[in-house]
This record gives structure tokens, C-alpha cells and sequence, in this order.
């Protein structure tokens, strides 16, 4: 297709219809380079487990893109805000690490915070060094939450999160 510049009404109109195509184009390849894209997101105060976690997930998947908070809060920012979420996890369902126990917010009032829209797009794994029975119910009334873990991650246990 052979396109002639001209000075008529029409011709910023064809730069503009070429440029939305180059545009719609460009986020096809985005889509698809992101498609297989695994996203870990590890939510825990403590920095010993957190570095365990990003070792762990290194060893089992070096091409998993690992994101951290050392605070329920910090994180929040990045999941309740839509445009923040879609910049963040393109191409990703994110599963997310997440620690009961946090000083300034728990992982169940985090949960709480999300609402059932920002849940049902992503996967939250609850780790706890607890094993009370108290909060595995608890964390069964989340949509959200696919298995309730005790501490510490096992190289077996990533592999099997990663495989969900």
C-alpha cells in the first residue's frame, strides 16, 4: 500500500488511522510477550523471609518476576488502584505470598481492603507461622485465597505454588 503525502483535509486523518494501527500493533506484541508472564508477589515484614522466598522462587523459576512489601499497606497501593494494577501485573495473574501477621496491617485486613473485584483477578497464598485453626477457616471465606501454608517455604512447596 503506497501512501502520498498531501496538504488536503484528509491527510492529518491518515497519519493519525496509521498511527492507531502502529499503536494497536505494538500492544498486540505487548500482550503477547507478557502472556506467560509469572508474577510473585511476596507480602511479609519479615526481611529473613522474604529473602528465603525470593531464593526459593530464583531456584525453582529464574524467570519469575518477584515483587516485595515489607508492609500489607505498602502493597495495597499497587492492587486497589486500577491503573497502578494494570501497569504492574500487564499480562500477569499475580499470585501473592501473603503473611498473616504484619504489624501496621494483617494479611486478612489487606484481604478486606481488596474487595471481591481485585480478588477474583488474582491468587493469594496465605503463609503463616501459625498453624491455628482459627485462620485457616478464616482464610477460606476469601475467594481469593487458593491454600493456606505454614512457614517456612520449602523448594517442593514453591514449585508446587508456582504450578497453580
Amino acid at each position: 500500500m503506497t501512501l502520498r503525502r498531501g496538504r488536503g483535509a484528509n491527510s492529518g486523518r491518515v497519519a493519525l488511522l496509521l498511527d492507531s494501527r502502529r499503536w494497536a500493533h505494538h500492544r498486540s506484541i505487548v500482550s503477547e510477550q507478557n502472556l506467560g508472564r509469572r508474577v510473585v508477589v511476596v507480602v511479609d515484614d519479615n526481611e529473613d523471609d522474604r529473602f528465603l522466598a525470593r531464593r526459593m522462587l530464583k531456584r525453582v523459576d529464574p524467570g519469575v518476576e518477584i515483587i516485595e512489601y515489607a508492609a500489607a499497606d505498602l502493597a495495597l497501593s499497587d492492587f486497589v488502584d486500577d491503573d497502578r494494577f494494570a501497569a504492574r501485573f500487564v499480562g500477569a495473574r499475580p499470585l501473592l505470598l501473603l503473611d498473616i501477621n504484619m504489624p501496621r496491617m494483617t494479611g486478612f485486613e489487606f484481604l478486606d481492603e481488596l474487595g471481591e473485584q481485585r480478588c477474583a483477578r488474582i491468587d493469594v497464598v496465605i503463609l503463616s507461622a501459625s498453624d491455628s485453626p482459627f485462620d485457616r477457616e478464616r482464610a477460606a471465606t476469601y475467594p481469593a485465597v487458593v491454600q493456606c501454608r505454614e512457614k517456612p517455604l520449602t523448594r517442593s512447596l514453591i514449585g508446587e505454588l508456582l504450578a497453580l
